[in-house]
Order: structure tokens, then C-alpha cells, then sequence
């Protein structure tokens, strides 16, 4: 039997959503002193290049499942060999006409169960040529307490530059059972991050670019950042397979020695809480973090939310000019 929900986005109506909100902020709140995180499997690479995937891939791993995030028609075109199709969208759903918040715990652990995932299965994420969407799923399976998880570095880009094998046709896995079990440190809600904007021990990164950090910018009508929030724009933490990049370029995570270097100012005594625009660039910073054994919570709402409730404050607010949302992959060498 199932567990029941309160977060369960099928049954949202507008007295519930309230409720909900109120739940989640509740957990939260009681957490925010607590960022634990899983122990993890010194056998289970957290990130993983196309030629180490090669070899991991010659010698068959028992519950080793490669999940593609890429459109439903770009995975037809061609995939990595035994790979499933979970498009990155659907682990999304909309709140009050704001898309890309996390799927409720139930809708997300019927998706599981519907593409044949389990709890003890090692996931391996993979997109086009960035980590975007693979960072962004990590943390997804992060905060619901999947254990062991990797990121493809440079995506299914990087394999197919370094001579991997294409695959075409459909694979599916059986149903199966699965249960989510939430990790509310993980999470930083609207109201979390409201109170961590007042609160010595907490540190907020704004992954934007420095032209939206700034508010010259911005996807929303609102412009600025929210108060105290520092500035690490994601791009700044993966470079090009190629300097200058091309179109065929893909882009991957620095190495670890200089990926210290960008988190040397970042206290390890407080609080960690990310944003971006919607939760997705935040992830490459959270992944990053997790790279050097260091833990942080996602503001899933983001600027978006943030944004929206004109009571919120927002710092160095400007007249700049307003952008329409797109995921940026054009990223300077």
C-alpha cells in the first residue's frame, strides 16, 4: 500500500495548496539547522566522463540504469546503448501557473514505478551537452533519498565525440516498487528562504548570470536579487570540451582543484541555500558542492516565485530590460 499525501499535485485545489505550502514550510523550518546527507558508496562515482562510462558499461553492473533526459524524439534519434527515456519535463510540474517546480512526492514516485526504477538501482543521468538537466534530476532523486547516483559529464555529446556507441529503438524496464523518503534539508522553501535572509547562519547564492544578479536583467517584470544573496554564476563551473567552443562543443565541470578555488569564498560554517530563475542552474552549483563532499538546499521556486510576491524584498532593484526564459548553453571560454 501507498503511502498517503498531502503533497500529491492531483489532488491540488486552492485551499490545499495552501495547506501544503504550510506543510512543506513546516519541515523545513524544523530542519534548517540539519544538512545531512546520505553516506555515500565510494564504489558509485558521483561524476563520471564518457571513456570511464565506456569501461564501466564493457562489464555488465547488476541494477545499473541509464536514464536519457532528453526529449522523447531525440532519444528515437539515438541513445546511449540499454538507456530508458525519462524526459527532464516530466519530473516537473506547474504551481499557480509557475512551471518547473519538483513533482510531488507521489506523482513522483508513480513515475519511478512506472519506468521501472527501484531504490537500490545505480542511476546514471544524461542530456545533450550540458549538466543542466542531469544536475538538476540529481538533486530531485537527492532530496527523495535515491542513494546512488551519477552525472555524465559533457552528456550524451561527450559519448559520441569520444567514439561511443549510438543505439536506436526503445528500451522500458518493468513496473516496480518504489517509496520516496524525503530529505527536507535538501529543499529550501519560499518561506526558508525568506527567514535565511535574516539569519547570521545562512549564506544564499544566486547562480544567475551577473547581469540578472545585478538587475539589468531579468525573465520576470521584478529585477534585482533577493537580499544578502551573493553572486556564482553556474557557467562559471564547467568550461567547453574546446576553446573557442562551437556549436558541437560540449561543456563539463572543472577539475576538482579548481573547482575548490570558485568555492573559497563560500563559509563551511553556515547554512548553504541556492537559486537561480527556476531551480534548474542552482543545480549545477548544488552538484558542484557535492563534488567537494559539501551540502547546500535548493530553492525550488527560484526568482520565479520569489519574484511573483511583490510583499518580498528584492535588493539593487533596477530598470533594466526584461528577457524571455530560455536555458542558457551559450557559455563564454
Amino acid at each position: 500500500m501507498k503511502p498517503t499525501s498531502l503533497l500529491n499535485s492531483k489532488s491540488i485545489t486552492a485551499n490545499s495548496f495552501w495547506l501544503n505550502s504550510i506543510i512543506v514550510v513546516f519541515i523545513s523550518f524544523i530542519s534548517i539547522n540539519s544538512y545531512a546527507s546520505h553516506p555515500s558508496n565510494s564504489s558509485i562515482p558521483l561524476l563520471i566522463d564518457s571513456e570511464k562510462l565506456q569501461s564501466y558499461l564493457k562489464e555488465p553492473k547488476q541494477n545499473t540504469v541509464l536514464i536519457d533526459l532528453r526529449t522523447n524524439k531525440e532519444y528515437l534519434k539515438g541513445h546511449i546503448p540499454s538507456s530508458i527515456n525519462i524526459p527532464y519535463d516530466s519530473f516537473n510540474r506547474s504551481i499557480q501557473k509557475m512551471k518547473g517546480f519538483l513533482l510531488a512526492p507521489l506523482d513522483f514516485q508513480e513515475l519511478m514505478e512506472k519506468n521501472g526504477i527501484q531504490q537500490t538501482d545505480h542511476l546514471i543521468f544524461y542530456s545533450d551537452k550540458t549538466v543542466l538537466e542531469s544536475t538538476r534530476t540529481y538533486w530531485a532523486f537527492d532530496f527523495y533519498g535515491h542513494k546512488k547516483l551519477t552525472v555524465l559529464d559533457g552528456g550524451i555529446t561527450a559519448w559520441a565525440k569520444n567514439g561511443g556507441t549510438i543505439e536506436k529503438g526503445v528500451n522500458k524496464l518493468k513496473p516496480s516498487q518504489y517509496e520516496v523518503t524525503i530529505h527536507p534539508e535538501k529543499f529550501a522553501s519560499k518561506f526558508k528562504t525568506a527567514m535565511a535572509t535574516k539569519q547570521s547562519n545562512s549564506y544564499l547564492i544566486d547562480a544567475r548570470p551577473p547581469a540578472e544578479y545585478n538587475g539589468k536583467e531579468s525573465k520576470t517584470d521584478q529585477f534585482g536579487h533577493i537580499p544578502t544573496a551573493v553572486n556564482l554564476p553556474w557557467p562559471t563551473l564547467v568550461e567547453p570540451s574546446e576553446k573557442p567552443p562551437s556549436k558541437d562543443s560540449f561543456f563539463r565541470y572543472l577539475p576538482l582543484n579548481e573547482l575548490e578555488k570558485k568555492f573559497e569564498n563560500v563559509p563551511e560554517d553556515k547554512k548553504l541555500i541556492l537559486y537561480c530563475n527556476g531551480g534548474k542552474e542552482s543545480s549545477v552549483i548544488y552538484f558542484g558542492l557535492k563534488l567537494l563532499g559539501r551540502d547546500a538546499a535548493l530553492y525550488d521556486g527560484s526568482w520565479f516565485e520569489w519574484s511573483s510576491d511583490k510583499s518580498l524584498p528584492i535588493e539593487s532593484p533596477t530598470k533594466g530590460v526584461q528577457v524571455e526564459p530560455r536555458e542558457c548553453i551559450t557559455l563564454k571560454a
